[in-house]
């Protein structure tokens, strides 16, 4: 038996979704990992399941499946949702760093940059 969890995830605005990708491309061998120009499959374990992560991005939304070889749990989706957050980056707050840090030597000049 296969199990599906799917997640329609709002993307902040602005959000940097080429730096996403780029992030998960760093991996030259892609042992786990396929990424493409507007999508990411990530290979990875949940509940002791071998699953897929593909993560599809479109019009400011991520949208999200995961697929499992055999049944899930169900707390299963609480965390697939917590997973897919982290691998769109969205559990870091961006704000705080940027207060911390915008006056640092080297940082400072690299969110002055971004902005």
């Amino acid at each position: 038996m296969r199990s599906r969890l799917f997640l329609p995830v709002a993307l902040p605005d602005p959000y940097r979704t080429e730096d996403i990708l780029a992030f998960h491309r760093r991996d030259p061998a892609a042992v786990a990992e396929d990424v493409r120009d507007d999508s990411l499959r990530k290979g990875l374990v949940l509940a002791d399941r071998p699953c897929c992560l593909t993560i599809t991005f479109r019009n400011g939304l991520a949208e999200a499946t995961l697929d499992a070889d055999g049944e899930l749990p169900p707390n299963a989706s609480h965390a697939f949702c917590a997973m897919t957050r982290r691998a769109l980056g969205l559990t870091q707050d961006i704000a705080l760093f940027e207060r911390q840090f915008h006056d640092h030597p080297q940082l400072g000049r690299l969110i002055a940059g971004q902005r």
